[in-house]
């Protein structure tokens, strides 16, 4: 156990993990580094110290309801300022009856605490039987009297339209008939028009595409034809100047020179003199 008289012991939580047979101790250590804390962990007890620490705690205590741990297999790490340990459990005691019954007292009464009487219910009351004797009388609701036309309008019903009346509604439908069909043969007279006046104009716009199509093919073969003349003068002219012989050259005179004897006579005297 904590010394009483030295530094006390960090708040500490045990959990026992039976599913995966694990102890957790989660140990409360804020604003402690990890290398300020002295840990000792044995199968039974776990053993702690932050004397390094600005804040100092000591803790040694057993592990609850006898459980014994492997040691060799402790893993701590810091998780926010809180030290978690965990090791694998080697011995698992049941839990105790007494136990069982002092963690569900506090149930019970809270329920006990919590009960309210369900309130008793009403029984229906049963209908008094008639009484012998006794007749239920319905009024019988009297029928409203039937309205009787005179003879005068029953005749006239019954008669129908008049032969005036019939040949004028045959002859009405006659002309509606008539206009109709009036109506029709003029749609269809406009419409054969239009298709008429389209024809005309498609007819138009080919032979004018055949007109300009003439045209261009003339151009095309005049062209031609003026190239083909251009062509056989060039190979006329040529053939008309490979044919005329070529004139011989006459070689050119060679100037005599005569020398007068006064010339003559000058030089001698000059060779003498030199």
């Amino acid at each position: 156990m904590a010394d009483t008289e030295g530094p006390p012991a960090p708040p500490t939580k045990f959990r026992c993990n039976r599913a995966r047979m694990v102890l957790c101790i989660r140990v409360t250590l804020h604003h402690i580094a990890a290398a300020q804390i002295n840990l000792t962990t044995t199968p039974t007890t776990i053993k702690l110290d932050t004397l390094q620490a600005r804040r100092k705690f000591v803790m040694d205590r057993v592990y609850p309801r006898g459980v014994e741990c492997d040691d060799t297999k402790t893993t701590a790490k810091m998780e926010g300022g809180v030290l978690v340990v965990e090791m694998p459990i080697t011995k698992l005691p049941p839990i105790a009856p007494a136990t069982v019954q002092a963690s569900q007292a506090p149930v019970a009464a809270k329920n006990r605490k919590g009960d309210v009487a369900e309130p008793a219910k009403k029984r229906k009351r049963d209908s008094a039987p008639p009484l012998d004797g006794d007749v239920v009388q319905v009024a019988e609701a009297a029928a409203p009297p039937k309205k009787v036309k005179k003879n005068g309008s029953s005749a006239s019903a019954s008669a129908g339209p008049s032969e005036e009346r019939m040949q004028q509604l045959l002859n009405d439908a006659t002309e509606t008939a008539e206009r109709r069909r009036e109506e029709r043969l003029g749609k269809m007279r406009q419409f054969e028009e239009a298709e008429e006046q389209q024809k005309r104009k498609a007819a138009e716009r080919q032979a004018e595409r055949e007109r300009e199509k003439a045209k261009v093919l003339e151009a095309f073969r005049r062209q031609q034809a003026v190239a083909k003349s251009d062509k056989k003068k060039i190979r006329q002219g040529a053939a008309a100047t490979a044919s005329t012989p070529t004139a011989a050259k006459t070689p050119a005179k060679k100037k005599r020179v005569s020398f007068s004897s006064e010339a003559v006579e000058g030089g001698r005297s000059r060779e003498r003199r030199s």
